[in-house]
C-alpha cells in the first residue's frame, strides 16, 4: 500500500463507510471523510472515533479548506444523489451532488496537487443494452461528470479511475434495493408485490465491492493510469424470479412473491450491460448463492 491517508466522500453510506472500516481494520492509513448536516451517521456509528469528519455545506472554499490542510494522497469519490425518477424540484440537488461537488474536488486537487482519484459510476447508463443510454437523470448526471473528468485529466496533472457499479448488496445494508425489499417481506412474513421478474440483475458482494476500490488504488498508482474506467461486474446473471428462487432454496420457502402485482418501472432494466473492461487483477470472490446464504442465514437463526 503506497498511501497513508485517504479521504472518502459518501462516507456515511453503505459502500463508503465498508471501504473505511476495511482500511481502519486492515491498513496502517489514516482515513478522512466528508458529511452533510443532513447526513444520517448510522453507517459510521462504530467508526466514527476512528475517522476525522468533515462537515460541509455548499461552497468550493469548504472543499479547498479540507485539501488544503489535509493533503491526502488518493480520493475515494462515492458521494452521489440517487433517484430512479426525478420531479422539476430534484434537478437542482442532482446537479449540485452530481456534478458541481465532484468538480469542486477536481478544482481543489488541482490546486493541492492531489493527484489520485477513484471515482463511482454506474451501469445504469447503458439503457437497452446501450453503450450510453442513460437510465433517468441521476445516470446522466452520473456522465456529465465522467465527461469533465476527461477535461481535467488531459489539461492537469490528475489519475482518475472510474469504476462502474451494478447492483451492490450486503449485511447492514439499509438502502431500498431489491435484495432488502426481499429480505424486509422475508422478515416480516408479509407477500410481496412484484413485477413479472424476468429482469435479469448482476449482483457484486461488498466485500468484493470494497476490494474493487482498494485494488483500483493500487493499479492508478503502479499503472499510472491516467483517465480509465472499470466495470465492477460478477459474471454470474439472474432474473428476479431466479433471485427469489435462491432464497427460498437457503429459507425453506419462506418469502412469499406476488409476481405480476406490479408493472415493469419506466424505462426497466431487463438486462445488464456485459461490455465492460473488467479492473485487471481483480475478480469477485463471493458467488450470489453464497452471499444470500450469509445474509439470510443470520436471519433465520434470528427467528
Amino acid at each position: 500500500m503506497w498511501y497513508k491517508k485517504v479521504l472518502i466522500t459518501g462516507i456515511t453510506g453503505y459502500i463508503g463507510s465498508n471501504i473505511a472500516r476495511y482500511i481502519i481494520n486492515n491498513m496502517a492509513c489514516r482515513v478522512i471523510g466528508i458529511k452533510r448536516k443532513t447526513s444520517n451517521m448510522d453507517y459510521v456509528r462504530d467508526i466514527e472515533d476512528k475517522i476525522k469528519l468533515y462537515q460541509i455545506g455548499d461552497s468550493f472554499k469548504e472543499i479547498d479548506e479540507i485539501l488544503s490542510t489535509e493533503k491526502p494522497d488518493i480520493i475515494f469519490h462515492l458521494a452521489a444523489r440517487f433517484l430512479h425518477n426525478h420531479t422539476p424540484d430534484d434537478i437542482d440537488d442532482l446537479i449540485n451532488s452530481n456534478i458541481k461537488f465532484g468538480v469542486y474536488i477536481l478544482e481543489s486537487m488541482v490546486k493541492n496537487k492531489v493527484k489520485y482519484l477513484i471515482n463511482t459510476g454506474t451501469s445504469w447508463l447503458h439503457y437497452n443494452n446501450e453503450e450510453y443510454n442513460p437510465v433517468n437523470l441521476y445516470a446522466a448526471t452520473k456522465k456529465a461528470f465522467q465527461d469533465i473528468l476527461k477535461f481535467y485529466t488531459e489539461t492537469h496533472n490528475l489519475n482518475v479511475i472510474t469504476l462502474e457499479l451494478t447492483d451492490t448488496y450486503g449485511p447492514g445494508d439499509r438502502r431500498k434495493k431489491i435484495i432488502n425489499l426481499l429480505r424486509e417481506a422475508y422478515l416480516s412474513g408479509k407477500v410481496l408485490d412484484m413485477s413479472p421478474g424476468k429482469q435479469v440483475m448482476n449482483f457484486v458482494y461488498i466485500d468484493d465491492v470494497v476490494l474493487a476500490y482498494l485494488h483500483a488504488a493500487e493499479i492508478i498508482y503502479k499503472q499510472n493510469l491516467k483517465n480509465e474506467c472499470f466495470g465492477v461486474v460478477s459474471n454470474e446473471n439472474y432474473t428476479l424470479q431466479e433471485v427469489v428462487g435462491i432464497i427460498n432454496e437457503i429459507t425453506g420457502d419462506r418469502l412469499k412473491v406476488r409476481w405480476g402485482a406490479l408493472p415493469y418501472r419506466e424505462r426497466e432494466f431487463f438486462s445488464p450491460w456485459m461490455n465492460y473492461k473488467i479492473l485487471p487483477g481483480w475478480q469477485p470472490r463471493v458467488k450470489l448463492r453464497d452471499g444470500l446464504k450469509i445474509l439470510f442465514s443470520k436471519e433465520l437463526q434470528k427467528l
